[in-house]
């Protein structure tokens, strides 16, 4: 099980203003640290030309929070984060799960991020397990997800919950310049992934 000290909740809405800048900085340190000091990607971490204005990517964060729901319509989002309660860092975020319901039928995990140092925790599995009972995803709906090619790591992980590799792009161009850097989309029934969410999670 995940440690003692860890939380995992559903985003309230209503938090949008004081989640918002840790939630960003927290965000802003784990892809540094993954994409560009651990994968090595050229990455451009001000894709949206409006993040440089003072405090613009959190205002667009904050604003994204406020809008999410629990994914009972088509184009909405909703959060789960992980929270430590032994740590101040980021307000004690260690991991953040954003998840898109693209149509009736579809759900894509828009991030699934945890803090560089918290990896082998089961937090992400945790985030997981808490937005598959909480949100409003059923057993007809299929999952979808992007990886990064040279994220070899994340591909294993989403390939364990029983993802199916489908198909592969130059997604997020915006963010990842380098034409090198193509996303991997994979696929697969809500059923089996939530089943091998809750098996990692709880599995010793």
């Amino acid at each position: 099980m995940p440690t003692p000290n860890l939380q995992v909740l559903k985003v309230d809405p209503s938090q949008a203003n004081l989640l918002a800048q840790p939630l960003q900085g927290f965000l802003a340190e784990t892809w540094r640290g993954l994409y560009v000091d651990e994968i090595g990607a050229t990455m451009n971490v001000l894709a949206d030309p409006t993040d440089v204005a003072p405090g613009g990517a959190v205002a667009k964060q904050a604003s994204k929070i406020a809008a999410s729901t629990n994914l009972s319509q088509p184009d909405t989002a909703a959060y789960v984060i992980a929270h430590d309660l032994a740590t101040t860092k980021h307000a004690g975020i260690v991991g953040m799960a954003k998840l898109v319901r693209l149509d009736a039928e579809t759900v894509e995990i828009e991030e699934l991020d945890t803090a560089l140092d918290r990896r082998g925790e089961r937090i992400g599995p945790a985030m997981l397990d808490m937005a598959f009972n909480d949100l409003t995803i059923t057993g007809q709906d299929k999952l979808v997800i992007w990886v990064l090619k040279q994220n070899v790591r994340a591909r294993r992980f989403w390939e364990h919950l029983g993802f199916t590799l489908t198909g592969r792009l130059e997604h997020h161009k915006d963010v990842f310049p380098d034409p090198s850097y193509h996303h991997y989309q994979y696929i697969a029934p809500f059923v089996v992934v939530q089943a091998n969410a809750s098996k990692r999670l709880h599995n010793a």
